[in-house]
């Protein structure tokens, strides 16, 4: 059981670990919009689009960022100005993964590994909509519900001539007594 839990503890330290900041590079995870600009490819639009997409775990998640592909991602680790900073390097990893001993701070760290495989599960999906995506068999049950409304038409109409049939039923009566 204690070989699984350092193992977890193990896998959440690995998941991250990439480069640190040295000094004159800027971490992408706390930089400004105009220390940002100075990063080749990326301009006012651009940082304020890695700003709205923080934190980073690696230079290389900037691949996430719209109007940053693979040449650009390339253009910028090569200029070797952008970085992430406050990540465990692997011998430091290990370190912390042979000194953990306390049941109780695995314990933590394992919810922690709950916590963050949680919320990579629920990143946003941008959903592009298109008509053959909307006429698709998979929407087809959706789109079954908006009959509803044409049977509640159908419905009122049905319920608006039985009326006017009580309606004239009951005028014929009146004019038999009278």
């Amino acid at each position: 059981m204690n070989k699984i839990l350092l193992l977890a503890l193990f896998l959440f330290f690995i998941s991250n670990i990439s480069a640190t900041c040295k000094e004159g590079q800027i971490n992408i995870n706390t930089a400004s919009a105009e220390e940002l600009d100075n990063i080749i490819w990326v301009g006012n639009a651009t940082a304020q689009k890695i700003i709205a997409l923080r934190p980073f775990n690696s230079v290389d998640e900037l691949n996430k960022v719209s109007g940053i592909g693979d040449i650009k991602l390339a253009n910028i680790t090569s200029q070797g100005l952008a970085c992430v900073a406050d990540e465990k390097t692997d011998e430091e990893v290990k370190e912390i993964v042979n000194n953990v001993t306390d049941n109780s701070h695995v314990n933590d760290t394992l919810d922690a590994v709950e916590i963050k495989t949680s919320l990579k599960e629920t990143e946003l999906k941008t959903i592009t909509l298109t008509p053959k995506a909307i006429k698709s068999e998979e929407n087809s049950q959706i789109s079954d519900k908006s009959n509803y409304a044409i049977y509640g038409l159908f419905a009122f109409a049905v319920l608006l001539c039985l009326l006017f049939l009580i309606k004239k039923l009951v005028k014929r009566r009146k004019e038999k007594l009278v």
